[in-house]
């Protein structure tokens, strides 16, 4: 079993960039394909992947690229989900005009929620022990 994922936009940047190259490559996402997408270097890259492929959210096949798993792949399209459902609530709150600080706070709105979450788990299994 994997550690819990830690809720961080960093991870959710990788999985929606590997999910949509993997998409358009259909096959294995290149490192250098992955760190041009997200404007980062290649050995930024191959740390974080590391991180993702030890959480169960991707597998690395070094000279091959990644692809993700079926986990890493539900979180991805999760995380566009959410996206898309937060372009429409701002554009529904604040209508043309520039949403973007709106958009930053509802982000870290549901990344305090799942923190919430996660620490209201840990206290119902402590109690259960």
């Amino acid at each position: 079993m994997h550690a819990p994922v830690p809720a961080s936009s960093a991870v959710e940047d990788y999985l929606k960039a590997v999910y949509a190259l993997e998409t358009r490559l259909e096959g294995p996402v290149p490192t250098n394909a992955l760190a041009a997408r997200l404007g980062v270097t290649p050995g930024s890259v191959s740390g974080m992947l590391r991180r993702l492929d030890e959480l169960g959210l991707l597998e690395h096949e070094r000279y091959r690229g990644v692809t993700l798993t079926a986990e890493g792949r539900r979180k991805a399209k999760r995380v566009e989900q959410v996206r898309a459902d937060l372009m429409k609530l701002a554009t529904e709150l604040v209508g043309d005009r520039d949403f973007a600080p709106a958009l930053d706070l509802m982000r870290d709105l549901l990344r305090f929620t799942a923190f919430a979450d996660l620490v209201e788990r840990r206290r119902r299994l402590e109690k259960s022990d």
